[in-house]
């Protein structure tokens, strides 16, 4: 991987150097050793990629509505009954910590990192069968499911400062460790939506999978909390249109 003195600082970037940057990661995602140090220039960094991302979404919506429409009618999203402080809470704190924490906190490769993305995947794996069984053994699994994340991040705080090596499989494999990531985090959102009935369905959560991808760009240049301001921010704009505030 890159070393850090091999980066100019966050400043000294132009915004087209940005932008190729992140076209540059979007076709073959590289890492860097460590984020950027937090600042006001890091933050009208990701407020860029932010705004990429926002323009990115709406031309995605605009090409589903035309699938949905022309081609093939799509999967409605589900109307969940949430009031808007429970949506405030779920989208604004709960997913930006959550989702980036089990889906890009890992990608720095370290040991301590990696084995948290296992206890990450086992709870999440609970939490999804959780929702296609009975009511009894839906709570057991949920409670399974916050324990293996709970015992997950008790390793990861007794071994974050002493297990830091990197292995070699992991920087070989970055580039597809990351599309995988985003692939997965989109196949997620599924569960937001009505049975999928064919595999043109699918593209219903292309806006969550390509998301995912400059999530992740935003999480290996800038760092885990830069990402989860960005998911942060990125909620916050739909739940806007959603309640027309």
């Amino acid at each position: 991987m890159p070393d850090i003195e091999a980066r100019p600082a966050v400043a000294d970037i132009t915004l087209r150097q940005r932008a190729g940057d992140l076209w540059g990661f979007i076709r073959q995602p590289s890492p860097f050793r460590v984020p950027y140090p937090w600042g006001r220039h890091l933050l009208a960094a990701v407020g860029f990629v932010y705004l990429i991302d926002l323009l990115i979404d709406f031309g995605v919506q605009q090409l589903l509505d035309w699938i949905d429409a022309s081609v093939s009618a799509l999967p409605d999203a589900i109307d969940f009954e949430t009031t808007l402080e429970e949506d405030l809470i779920s989208f604004l704190l709960f997913a930006p910590l959550t989702e980036e924490a089990l889906f890009r906190g890992w990608l720095t490769g370290k040991l301590a990192s990696l084995r948290f993305a296992v206890f990450g995947a086992a709870s999440a794996a609970l939490f999804i069968a959780a929702g296609y069984v009975g009511e009894g053994t839906n709570s057991v699994l949920v409670l399974a499911g916050f324990a293996v994340l709970a015992f997950g991040l008790w390793q990861w705080s007794q071994t974050r400062f002493t297990d830091t090596r990197i292995p070699d499989w992991f920087a070989k494999n970055f580039t597809w460790l990351v599309w995988a990531s985003s692939l997965a985090f989109g196949l997620v959102h599924l569960a937001n939506y009505q049975a999928i009935t064919g595999a043109i369905d699918l593209v219903v959560v292309l806006p969550q999978t390509i998301g995912g991808l400059l999530l992740a760009y935003t999480r290996v240049r800038f760092g885990l909390r830069a990402a989860m301001l960005h998911h942060a921010a990125f909620n916050a704009v739909y739940l806007l249109t959603v309640y027309q505030l």
